[in-house]
């Protein structure tokens, strides 16, 4: 799941056991990265009560006033985290989860939805979602993220915006997308930078 936050969105992840190389202090790195992100996704499985560190975790990014989402993979979130409603994780499909790509694509696009609503994370969205459309490899994900631009409220970035109208004309995954695709796009952009994109 973490890869379609990479592929898809652009977001750059940390998972502590994908993200720690060898004879690495790790506690130091996950301090680290605690320290320095944008936002969090907390995923409640079974054992994560009992862990002596994942609340710990979620409550350091609380602590830090930065936006956590979290996935009901079998548990509940509680405590300060338990006080929005969570997503829940897709359903695997022929037993395995990696094959349910439309619904971990679905997952992704929601807490995306959710962070983008987010005055703390806005900045960062605005960032990915600029560097998603020039590098958008297919269709489908150019889709998703012409549905999470047209969610958005805020304005993005300038510069931000002028990546995406970009991608109108450089990257065919995205001009040919979709038959109205640039009068969408380009309608949102001028909605918040009117004087620049008329």
């Amino acid at each position: 799941m973490v890869e379609q936050f990479d592929n898809v969105f652009k977001f750059e992840t940390y998972m502590a056991h994908d993200s720690i190389v060898g004879d690495t202090k790790w506690a130091d790195e996950i301090r680290s990265a605690l320290s320095n992100t944008h936002a969090g996704v907390a995923f409640y499985h079974e054992g994560f009560r009992d862990s002596a560190y994942c609340s710990q975790e979620v409550g350091w990014l609380l602590g830090r006033g930065v936006p956590v989402e979290s996935v009901k993979c079998g548990e509940a979130p509680f405590g300060f985290a338990g006080e929005t409603q969570a997503f829940k994780m897709p359903a695997p499909l022929g037993g395995k989860l990696e094959h349910n790509r439309k619904g971990i694509r679905d997952l992704c696009l929601g807490i995306s939805k959710r962070f983008a609503s987010d005055d703390r994370a806005l900045s960062h969205i605005s960032y990915s979602l600029g560097l998603a459309f020039l590098h958008s490899p297919e269709y489908n994900t150019t889709d998703y993220l012409i549905d999470l631009l047209e969610d958005i409220q805020a304005p993005l970035e300038l510069d931000d915006c002028r990546n995406i109208a970009a991608s109108l004309s450089i990257n065919d995954q995205v001009y040919k997308a979709q038959s109205n695709i640039s009068e969408r796009v380009m309608g949102k952009l001028k909605s918040w930078h009117p004087g620049e994109f008329a």
